[in-house]
């Protein structure tokens, strides 16, 4: 009973997928923010938020990398993964471990941006009392966005300047796990997929302290997977063996559109800027939700030292989650820290870093 559906080799497939994608959207600086972005974002991570905020960011170069995630719930699946007694020790209680993962790597030259976005994550669901049924699954999906657009005037019009961004986003998608469904017999997934989509986005200065914004996300994406199955019988020690012929399903689908507005304002003097975003998110059955993102940065010691806070609502959780971060500049490199507290389950919190060089 010591291995009983650790499923050794599934979390080793949960693992080999899901760090493929290794915290709110993207970015350490929007996260200590509360997750806005939208008006604000001007480095390589508007190539989520708002792909148009790239055109106000570095004039010749840029290079980012960041990662981040559910801290808490990583660290129990990597306690289930690595402990062979796990089960054991928790066999009366039912375990639903769901832990979720972020990463981007990007750069931009005389702000034309190429990315690497990637979101993950993997669960492991026990049943109580249940010697063998259960299941480990993971996913992630990958986006390679190049980011093209244009910054110019608006004579005539009350505004300071006004760009707009597009992505052309490449899309990969992938999945696997096994489900067990008792007695030891369940069936194992594995799935690759691929596609393409656009987002296009627009940021506009009203004056040097107030700027606004507006994002589509995810136009036209649409991806197809192909998921081979195949029945496995499970031994006491977690080991797999496969039964059955393999099979192939080839399916196509979209991914739901997103839409953003937000607006970013600097006080004068002491230059705290505030910004605050709304998105909407299309789910399953024809149902949205919306979250809202309120955020605060405050410079120190000529902007060397970046102290951040914020909120957010989380809709599919119906959690909300309070911010705060620190970034550090040094010469034209840039470290930064970000976590997110839930106000519901300490689990579910989020951690983030990221590292930079900018000129």
């Amino acid at each position: 009973m010591k291995r009983a559906l650790l499923l050794v080799t599934a979390f080793e497939l949960m693992f080999t997928v899901g760090c493929f994608a290794v915290g709110v959207g993207y970015g350490v600086r929007a996260m200590g923010m509360g997750g806005t972005g939208i008006a604000t974002a001007n480095d390589i991570t508007a190539a989520y938020f708002n792909p148009a905020g790239l055109m106000y960011g570095p004039e010749n170069f840029e290079l980012q990398t960041f990662a981040g995630g559910t801290a808490g719930q990583i660290q129990a699946l990597a306690d289930a993964a690595s402990d062979p007694d796990y089960l054991s020790k928790h066999f009366d209680e039912n375990l639903n471990l769901s832990a979720n993962m972020n990463a981007g790597l990007g750069f931009s030259v005389r702000k034309v941006g190429i990315s690497l976005l990637a979101k993950g994550s993997g669960s492991f669901v026990h049943p109580a009392s249940s010697i063998l049924s259960g299941q480990v699954l993971a996913e992630a999906i990958a986006m390679a966005p190049l980011t093209l657009g244009s910054t110019f005037s608006t004579p005539g019009l009350p505004i300071a300047s006004m760009s707009v961004g597009v992505n052309l986003n490449s899309i990969q998608i992938y999945g696997g796990g096994v489900k067990v469904t008792g007695l030891g017999t369940g069936t194992r997934y594995q799935s690759i997929g691929s596609g393409f989509g656009f987002d296009i986005g627009m940021q506009t200065k009203i004056t040097p302290l107030i700027s606004l914004g507006a994002v589509v996300r995810n136009l036209s994406a649409s991806y197809t997977t192909k998921t081979k199955s195949q029945g496995v019988t499970v031994a006491a020690d977690g080991t797999l063996t496969d039964v059955g012929a393999e099979t192939e399903v080839k399916s196509s689908d979209t991914l739901a559109p997103e839409t953003g507005i937000g607006v970013g304002f600097s006080l004068p003097i002491i230059g705290t800027l505030i910004a605050v975003d709304e998105e909407n998110y299309s789910v399953a059955g024809d149902k949205s939700y919306t979250d809202t993102h309120i955020g605060l940065e405050q410079g120190l010691f000529f902007n060397a030292v970046m102290l951040r806070a914020g909120y957010f609502t989380d809709g599919p959780t119906e959690d909300t989650f309070y911010t705060y971060g620190l970034g550090l500049k040094m010469g034209p490199a840039d470290i930064g820290f970000a976590a997110a507290n839930s106000v519901n389950d300490s689990t579910n919190s989020l951690a983030s870093a990221q590292v930079g060089v900018a000129f």
